[in-house]
């Protein structure tokens, strides 16, 4: 199976030799770093020096990344070009997908942070993008499976580089100075996530502040914000015009001599 798999993959890297601009080429460093986990050095030290870095994702460079990771070399022209495409906006940093790809901006941010985090686990550029994945959130997930998944790991990696915690004590929830409720923290409570809801009396017009504090402990709290608003409107009104009527014709499909009819005849109920 696994030579069946490798007449596949020579297949398709020995593409970019010929096809620069081939627009599978998002997938090339992918399947590299897949036989670069398996330990195949023959496959990637024959298709590595092939794949150009111009016009490249920045998930498909991540990709480069720890592929070359795993044989202990390190590309400083893939470094280069994941960190001139950071955005730093608020306080937060992310990287924007490519047009044309199957990517999405929150698992290349993702990926981008597992190579911060892989580098240099002290990085100042990692609690910002950190911050930027959790504003992201949605509910329990993030956009897609996909996305999930690709935070998912990406927390997994930065709580990887922690020192050890202590899971106990608790935690203070306070909006604009105002202390909300403490959420108390324990390593036996397996809760996915605790909900604190604010009361609205206590919110602004403008800028709330919310702040969490760690009390009696030191592990991480991973947080996300989310606002619902329900405004009550007048009855709309009907916008059509005067006798306007919509129907629904169901045709059903029937086969004549080999060949569709697709007439209606009276007395048809069903195919």
């Amino acid at each position: 199976m696994l030579t069946l798999a490798k007449s596949g993959v020579k297949a398709l890297l020995d593409k970019p030799t010929q096809e620069n601009a081939d627009p599978q080429k998002e997938y090339y460093a992918m399947v590299l770093y897949a036989f670069a986990k398996l330990g195949d050095s023959e496959i990637y030290n024959r298709y590595r020096p092939t794949l150009r870095l111009d016009g490249m994702s920045t998930e498909a460079l991540a990709y480069l990344f720890f592929a070359d990771r795993l044989f202990g070399k390190e590309d400083k022209a893939v470094i280069k070009r994941i960190d001139s495409r950071r955005i730093s906006k608020r306080d937060m940093n992310f990287w924007q997908s490519q047009v044309g790809t199957f990517e999405s901006d929150i698992t290349t941010t993702a990926m981008a942070l597992r190579v911060l985090i892989a580098r240099k686990p002290n990085d100042p550029k990692i609690l910002p993008t950190l911050r930027w994945l959790m504003y992201k959130r949605t509910g329990t997930y993030w956009v897609s499976t996909r996305d999930t998944l690709a935070v998912l790991a990406a927390l997994g990696d930065y709580l990887q580089t922690q020192p050890s915690f202590s899971p106990m004590g608790e935690v203070v929830v306070r909006v604009n100075g105002k202390e909300i409720q403490r959420v108390p923290v324990s390593a036996s409570d397996r809760t996915a996530e605790l909900k604190v809801k604010i009361p609205l009396n206590v919110l602004q017009p403008e800028k709330n502040d919310v702040t969490l504090e760690r009390v009696g402990g030191n592990s991480p709290v991973f947080y996300a914000l989310e606002m619902r608003q329900t405004v009550q409107t007048p009855e709309i009104k009907e916008v059509f015009p005067t006798g306007f009527r919509i129907e629904r014709e169901y045709l059903p499909l029937r086969v004549v001599f080999g060949q569709f009819d697709h007439r209606r005849h009276v007395g048809d109920v069903g195919m």
